[in-house]
């Protein structure tokens, strides 16, 4: 027995899925994204060299001879793109 019409995709209520989604995808790409750039641009140079003298790349000299700029490579390496906060009702700020 039915109660009422079926629901269409068209009225289904919209769920948080998606964003979430997003939430948790964003970050991740990004990360993987700065991964794939550090190895292509120091690693994949540094192991390729043998014993030639390297030069470090400009972007690098820029990040290692400004210290906000340590401070926030510092940040990103260790919490992540968007790091996450659990919001517990239980507990309140004091």
């Amino acid at each position: 027995m039915r109660c009422g019409r079926p629901v269409s995709k068209a009225s289904a209520p919209t769920s948080p899925r998606p964003r979430r989604s997003w939430r948790r995808t964003f970050p991740t790409r990004v990360t993987q994204a700065l991964q794939v750039e550090l190895q292509r641009n120091l690693l994949a140079p540094v192991l390729s060299a043998g014993d030639q003298t390297l030069k470090v790349p400009l972007p690098m000299r820029v990040l290692t001879a400004l210290p906000p700029l340590q401070g926030l490579l510092a940040r990103v390496i260790g919490m992540g793109v968007r790091p996450e906060h659990v919001r517990s009702p239980s507990i309140r700020p004091g």
